[in-house]
């Protein structure tokens, strides 16, 4: 059923671990632009830089103001994460069936473009989750052993996109000793994610909800 699935701790803490290494800390969705959001919070901002993401959208980054000046309740959440004087935002448009959305996403410093990415892949796994589209914990479909998918380990995790290998054996259902996918870098793009999970092993999809 959506929307029943708990994050677990493990769950939880290893996706503020990734979302750390990026400086990633918040997100909002909205219809408008960031920069009406910032106006209406009324937060100095100034854009720095336009990135080409894969999708060929373009994400813009701002760098924040942060005066304490405002008593709107977004200032005031960004200074409590601990930053005293300047944040980062950026505005990704998505192409949606009404037109667009705007993912805002919130950093301590400024962001890359794998940082964007990466923040949006963060919360396509959480919500894949939270709706039982992806196990937390499940028994590998090769060997039958029972893991939990934060303690995978990616065949080159000093890569830098060791973290969508970690994803891509986890929508696979297998452990880390039993893995026998060679093409880790299969998700190109994060708004591609939501297919991508859905593209499982047929016996994984058979067996996806039976725990």
């Amino acid at each position: 059923m959506e929307g029943s699935v708990l994050i677990d701790g493990s769950t939880e803490r290893h996706l503020a671990r990734l979302a750390r290494e990026s400086g990633y800390f918040q997100r909002e969705f909205n219809p408008d632009p960031t920069r009406t959001i910032l106006t209406q919070a009324g937060i100095n901002y100034v854009p720095i830089q336009d990135i080409e993401m894969d999708t060929g959208e373009i994400a813009t980054v701002y760098s924040l103001d942060l005066n304490g000046d405002s008593e709107n309740k977004l200032e005031e959440g960004l200074i409590s994460h601990g930053n005293t004087d300047e944040a980062f935002a950026t505005d990704w448009a998505v192409d949606a069936n009404h037109g667009y959305d705007h993912l805002t996403y919130y950093f301590d410093s400024p962001p890359t473009k794998n940082d964007i990415e990466k923040a949006r892949i963060i919360n396509k796994v959480k919500h894949a989750i939270e709706i039982g589209k992806l196990q937390q914990q499940f028994s590998c479909r090769s060997c039958g052993k029972r893991v939990h998918w934060t303690d995978l380990m990616p065949p080159t995790p000093e890569r830098e996109n060791g973290y969508k290998q970690q994803i891509i054996m986890l929508r696979d259902q297998q452990c880390s000793c039993c893995n026998d996918t060679d093409n880790f870098d299969h998700i190109a793009h994060p708004n591609e994610i939501d297919e991508f999970i859905q593209a499982r092993p047929a016996d994984v999809m058979a067996t996806a909800h039976e725990e």
